[in-house]
């Protein structure tokens, strides 16, 4: 529980729009998909078209944010997650659905981190 606040309060994790009460049940559920299962993302673009995206975590719930800072996120021709740097083990985090154009994303420390454009993280039922 002690994690999933942490997790809550990075500055990464922020911006990509998860909020207390959607958040937690969101990680709550990233931490049973540690064992490779899928959870659904939906993203908004402009024009109000959702594209939904799965996400894997191949290592561990907990490197999650580090793969988001550390990864930009494309929309189109099956690229998702791009390793930027040896250090992060997660080399390929999530598959996209429906191909678009590239969202853009934030700097942070030599990194990137999604611009999700305050949408949340959303389950599926």
């Amino acid at each position: 529980m002690e994690l999933l606040e942490e997790l809550l309060n990075e500055s990464c994790v922020k911006k990509l729009g998860i909020d207390k009460n959607a958040g937690l049940n969101t990680l709550r559920r990233l931490c049973d998909l540690q064992r490779g299962k899928a959870f659904i993302a939906y993203v908004e673009r402009k024009g109000g078209k959702r594209i939904k995206v799965i996400l894997r975590s191949t290592k561990d719930y907990k490197d999650i944010w580090r793969a988001l800072r550390a990864s930009k996120y494309f929309i189109g021709k099956g690229i998702c997650w791009k390793r930027l740097e040896k250090n992060y083990s997660l080399t390929h985090l999530g598959k996209v659905i429906e191909p678009g154009i590239l969202l853009g994303s934030i700097n942070i420390s030599g990194g990137s981190v999604i611009k999700f454009q305050r949408k949340k993280f959303q389950e599926e039922n």
